[in-house]
């Protein structure tokens, strides 16, 4: 923090797609303080160590974080951002945006610059400090569902979700959604069956760019072929989607709630905001 000049370091219990439940290589709150829970929000000054939970949690995190951590309690009507506005007068509040969805993002920048704080996204400091010791990100395999459990073959489910894209791509993070379309599960998120990707669905071709490591998919290769979908890497993702903001109207369908601020920002212009979901 202080060779990047914060007065304070924000992190959260997410990943980069908004989930809930996350892998181990994401359980920054657990390596920092000790608290397990799903649902917490560590907010990390030069003088204060603290962490916000709801209901659910307070036993637990009474008993789990480690010393020199306070628990704050969500229901309450001093929330982490409501704290830093109050405790910290001037300077810069860091965020890994990839962690934070790009509307909540948007709040707590009008709110910290309307208080004479800027909001900086940076690297994840806890990913800095954990180092080499942090699991990798997992890499189980991708299974097809069959259609008697999924009751509608993928192409059906992109003719419904193209009539609300307007006739633009759709950028998908959120893996259940991902899971859902394609019809696929998978298991690198334990008792969640879903898998680590991003999707760009065409709403004119009907067909996809699934992000993903492309060991996951290859027992699945004929069927993605089969639904029009074309495998690239996982990273991948920002590159293209800096080409479609690059592009003399080029526009991309962003749901802002759940895509994280990083990629949000690379669309820049060419995002056009969907209030809700359209999967």
């Amino acid at each position: 923090m202080k060779e990047q000049d914060l007065a304070a370091f924000i992190c959260f219990h997410m990943d980069q797609h908004n989930s809930e439940y996350i892998a181990g290589c994401d359980e920054r709150i657990a390596y920092i303080s000790g608290f397990s829970g799903s649902n917490g929000c560590c907010v990390v000054t030069a003088d204060h160590a603290k962490m916000w939970t709801d209901s659910r949690y307070y036993l637990a995190a009474a008993k789990q974080l480690e010393a020199g951590w306070e628990m704050e309690k969500m229901e309450s009507t001093n929330m982490w951002f409501d704290w830093v506005v109050e405790t910290i007068k001037e300077g810069k509040v860091g965020i890994d945006f990839t962690q934070y969805p790009s509307a909540s993002v948007a709040a707590r920048k009008t709110l910290f610059e309307g208080k004479g704080l800027k909001l900086e996204n940076v690297a994840n400091l806890v990913d800095t400090v954990w180092g080499d010791d942090r699991p990798a990100r997992p890499k189980n395999n991708v299974m097809i569902l069959d259609i008697k459990y999924t009751g509608e073959e993928t192409l059906s489910k992109y003719d419904r979700v193209a009539e609300k894209c307007d006739g633009k791509p759709l950028l998908v993070t959120t893996l259940d959604d991902i899971a859902w379309l394609l019809n696929l599960r998978g298991t690198d998120i334990s008792y969640n069956p879903v898998f680590f990707s991003y999707l760009l669905f065409d709403p004119i071709e009907k067909s996809c760019n699934l992000y993903i490591d492309a060991e996951k998919v290859e027992s699945v290769k004929e069927y993605l072929a089969s639904i029009k979908v074309t495998v690239k890497s996982y990273d991948a993702i920002d590159e293209d989607l800096k080409a479609i903001a690059a592009k003399e109207g080029g526009k991309v369908n962003v749901h802002a709630s759940t895509c994280n601020g990083h990629l949000t920002n690379l669309v820049g212009d060419a995002s056009i905001v969907c209030k809700d979901n359209p999967i």
